[in-house]
Formats: C-alpha cells, sequence, structure tokens
C-alpha cells in the first residue's frame, strides 16, 4: 500500500478480517503535494460493502484465497467491485507445496485456481507456479464492459 501511495500517487484500501498490525493512517499521508487515500479497513472479504459495483481498477488477494470459509464467494465480491477489464493478482500456496505441510492448511492446484477464476467471471486467467513451484501466481481480469 505505501508504495502505491507514496512512489505511484494511487489511493490503497487494504482489507483484512483481522486489524491486528493495521499502521496508523497518517503514516500513509505524503509529505509533498495532494495527499492520497491509503487505509485500512477490517472487514470480511466475502462482504466488501463499504466498496461500490465497479469502484476499483486492480485487486490484490495474498496468502488469503485458503482462508476464505467461501472462496468462490470472495472471488465473486472481488469482481463486483473491480470495474471493466480491472485485474485481480492472486498469489497463494499451492495444493502439494511445503506450506501445506507445514501448515496443514487446505490449498488448491493451480488448474484449480484457474478453474476458481473462469467459473467466478475473470477472463485473461493465468496461473503459473514460481518460486521453485512452491507458489502460485495468478492474473485475470474483469470481463470487459459489454462483454
Amino acid at each position: 500500500m505505501r508504495l502505491l501511495n507514496d512512489q505511484h500517487a494511487q489511493d490503497a484500501i487494504g482489507v483484512d478480517i483481522s486489524d491486528a498490525g493495521f499502521p496508523d493512517p497518517a503514516a500513509f499521508r505524503k509529505s509533498t503535494g495532494e495527499p492520497r487515500e491509503a487505509r485500512c479497513v477490517k472487514a470480511d472479504a466475502e462482504k466488501l460493502g463499504f466498496l461500490a459495483d465497479s469502484s476499483i481498477d486492480a485487486a490484490v488477494c495474498m496468502w488469503a484465497l485458503h482462508e476464505f470459509s467461501d472462496a468462490p464467494g470472495s472471488l465473486r465480491e472481488i469482481r463486483r467491485v473491480l470495474r471493466p477489464a480491472g485485474e485481480l493478482v492472486l498469489v497463494e500456496f499451492p495444493k502439494d507445496s511445503l506450506a501445506r505441510k507445514l501448515w496443514n492448511e487446505s490449498y488448491w492446484t493451480p488448474a484449480e485456481i484457474r478453474t476458481l477464476l473462469r467459473h467466478n467471471g475473470f477472463d485473461s486467467v493465468h496461473v503459473k507456479l514460481i518460486e521453485r513451484r512452491q507458489i502460485i501466481w495468478a492474473t485475470a481480469f474483469r470481463q470487459a464492459a459489454g462483454v
């Protein structure tokens, strides 16, 4: 968030179900020029009611999809708030990764992530394994208007 806010003059909103470790909002204010909005919101990713339909340009879902009780619902909610042609970047551990062995949590295969994204309204879905096949890196776009 700080990078988007300070170096690229972009508004940024972080969402987490826990507010532990949220930074002081004043820490995100630029020292010169027009201040941009940067805030953290304690919220459930399955219910982003504080964001209007088609109101954000991009979303990042990092190390969180496996935590959602309703992953498809969360993806639909992210899609709802993305503008047409808005991009989602999703970073997650794969099913057979070291993370699975360490934390005994449920993860998806790259093919399952691809299917989840496509079935929940995303286009141009690209999913790959990186970092010695221990991390899924996925990008997808909300369908453009009129498609």
